[in-house]
């Protein structure tokens, strides 16, 4: 079944190129809005599976589009802006509003080669984010149906009492919790903790919520929890003090854990993905102008991967995108980032001054070109480098951008296999 694509653009021209482009791979079908406002009624009528959006239309631009589709159907379809030269901070900014990735329009049809392999990126990215959310949504709506486990401590901090729940999370017989001592079970931060050091050993009357500490089960299994203390007025040490309310967070540690994979990794290769690339790029030119030091970004382009992709299929293409993100994370050093700028190119920060960028090029070429062997398949690549320095050739992370990538262009130009600097190709 073939995916409805929405293209919002007011060049009948443009339409007409990328409908060629795009349908000729009998996987898309296109529906054309030549303006935003008819685009906000096809997506809502339609609802397409993606939508394709130039930036600079008359009347209601791109970014207008993004703000007015957000307040009725945020998140509801994945959204690629196009951009003219020289307005990629536009599709930055419109990037930090919620559309999905962006792609410059030039006139040596690269954007529309590029376009098939990142609108297949793009959907499945987004899928996976919706079902992430909507997995955190039901677990949230389990939890608030599920009771607490409910504990009474005293001033000792002694339990006097639990609730079946309680029990029941942490694999006790029935009133086996009475009389234990707090401390034994419920560890801050994971580190068991003598009671006058204890969270709950307070003189505080105010409530206590917490959710980094760990309750330990019978055989000494440990779970995150979120609990809320609440203090009770209490006349000898016996009496209850304390009400502890408290849920196993267990899971929803490990949904964090995969939003926040999902919101700064490339899901196939695993490394860094566009926007954690960029947020980690403002970080590192801030860190060097404060320390006066050089910064290196290499824009890498692989050589060949088309041909790998149509002689040997999409799933061997995927495996040896993997096999290159991990080669270039050997290739350089643990504080140094890798990261999927988008289809088969890789973006990556190098802050260390004292680093030998020509030894460093060569030494990723020679890694890139070593074969590639997936079950019976052997193919080969080779990659265009292109390279900007910190404050040599760029001051800013949109002309350090596109200060490596016209390097990395002009490589291709001459021949491909290779690297360049900023400004010595220029």
């Amino acid at each position: 079944m073939k995916t409805k694509i929405l293209f919002i653009d007011d060049s009948e021209a443009d339409q007409e190129a990328y409908r060629r482009a795009l349908e000729k791979t009998g996987r898309y079908e296109l529906i054309s809005a030549l303006s935003a406002e008819a685009g906000l009624i096809s997506a809502f009528e339609l609802k397409p599976g993606l939508i394709l959006l130039d930036y600079s239309m008359p009347g209601m631009d791109g970014l207008d589009f993004v703000k007015r589709f957000a307040e009725r159907s945020a998140d509801a379809i994945p959204i690629i802006m196009l951009t003219g030269k020289g307005r990629e901070e536009v599709a930055v900014e419109a990037m930090k509003m919620g559309i999905d990735d962006y792609v410059v329009k030039d006139v040596t049809g690269r954007c529309q080669r590029q376009l098939p392999g990142m609108i297949d990126h793009v959907i499945a990215t987004h899928a996976q984010r919706i079902h992430a959310r909507r997995l955190e949504v039901l677990q949230q709506t389990l939890l608030c149906t599920v009771a607490d486990g409910i504990i009474g401590i005293n001033a000792l901090g002694v339990i006097t009492c639990a609730n079946p729940a309680a029990e029941r999370m942490l694999l006790s017989a029935p009133d086996g919790l009475t009389g234990r001592h707090i401390e034994q079970l419920l560890w801050p931060e994971g580190v068991q903790s003598s009671w006058d050091s204890h969270p709950l050993a307070a003189l505080s009357k105010e409530s206590i919520s917490r959710d980094s500490d760990f309750f330990h089960r019978a055989g000494g299994m440990p779970f995150p929890v979120a609990y809320t203390a609440s203090h009770l007025a209490a006349s000898g040490d016996d009496d209850i003090r304390w009400v502890l309310a408290f849920q196993d967070i267990t899971e929803r540690k490990k949904a964090d854990l995969e939003l926040a994979q999902m919101a700064h990794y490339d899901k196939l290769t695993g490394v860094a993905n566009r926007q954690m690339f960029i947020d980690s790029l403002e970080k590192a030119l801030a860190r060097a102008s404060r320390g006066q030091r050089q910064l290196a970004l290499f824009f890498l382009d692989l050589d060949g991967f088309k041909e790998i992709n149509d002689t040997f299929g999409h799933i061997v293409g995927d495996q040896v995108l993997q096999m290159v993100a991990q080669r270039l994370v050997g290739c350089v050093r643990a504080s140094d980032m890798v990261s999927r700028y988008g289809g088969d190119e890789f973006a990556l920060i190098i802050e260390d001054s004292q680093v030998n960028h020509n030894v460093l090029a060569q030494k990723i070429l020679a890694s890139i070109e070593k074969p590639y062997e997936i079950g019976e398949q052997r193919g080969f690549l080779s990659a265009s480098i292109g390279i900007a320095l910190y404050p040599q050739g760029a001051r800013d992370v949109q002309s350090l951008i596109e200060a490596a990538d016209r390097a990395m262009y002009a490589i291709k130009q001459g021949g491909k296999h290779g690297y360049g600097f900023s400004g010595e190709l220029e």
